[in-house]
């Protein structure tokens, strides 16, 4: 959804619409080669995860977004403060 849609639709009908439980949201970032252990990790845990790359331009370093869906974002939340 577009910002563009999501104005018009608060414009419009006055109410914020309700998030899609499906919508991949970042609950943490590590660094690159940390990654695929914190996936394995959230899998362990029943947690279907992903990992994107990217480039920290201040610490000139390459970091990985972990992705969730909204809907395991608290318990996958959860897990990472239980591993750092």
């Amino acid at each position: 959804m577009g910002l563009r849609t999501w104005l018009v639709d608060l414009l419009s009908r006055g109410e914020v619409p309700e998030p899609d439980p499906d919508e991949p949201v970042e609950v943490g970032m590590v660094l690159l080669a940390e990654g695929p252990l914190t996936i394995e990790a959230l899998r362990d845990a029943g947690i279907e995860a992903t990992m994107i790359e990217a480039f920290d331009a201040p610490t000139a370093t390459t970091r990985a977004r972990i992705m969730v869906r909204r809907r395991d974002a608290d318990a996958a939340s959860a897990v990472l403060t239980e591993r750092s």
